[in-house]
């Protein structure tokens, strides 16, 4: 998890949580429950200055991977404005939109049988 990568990058440099509170510019009790796993996951500026901090891609720290291995093909050969986003997230996405999709059916048949049973249509069927 995030609190352990950030614990072993920041061990491997010898550091203590002071020091990279220092020299990331973040609050060493923000860096403490990172560690910890009080916090998982921090703002996007907190990530960015750790990551750097600790020299490593702000990808790098949260994923614990670097960024080339984990982009997809099509990245290979996208325009130079289109962002490349890794395979994972976008089934992430996927699975996602698919569970809204299920409950806005779920929703949707819930208001018609709902509609369907209330007084005011049960009165209108009959007149």
């Amino acid at each position: 998890m995030l609190g352990e990568r950030l614990r072993a990058l920041r061990l491997a440099r010898g550091w203590s949580p002071t020091a990279l509170a220092q020299k990331g510019g973040v609050g060493e009790n923000a860096i403490r429950k990172l560690e910890s796993g009080i916090t998982k996951e921090p703002s996007f500026t907190v990530g960015v200055r750790l990551a750097r901090a600790l020299g490593v891609s702000p990808w790098e720290l949260a994923f614990g991977e670097s960024e080339s291995t984990r982009l997809t093909p099509a990245a290979e050969t996208a325009a130079p404005d289109t962002v490349a986003v890794p395979r994972d997230a976008w089934e992430k996405i996927e699975r996602t939109l698919i569970e809204v999709n299920h409950r806005l059916i779920a929703i949707e048949d819930a208001r018609e049988l709902g509609s369907a049973t209330s007084p005011r249509r049960r009165a209108g069927a009959r007149g």
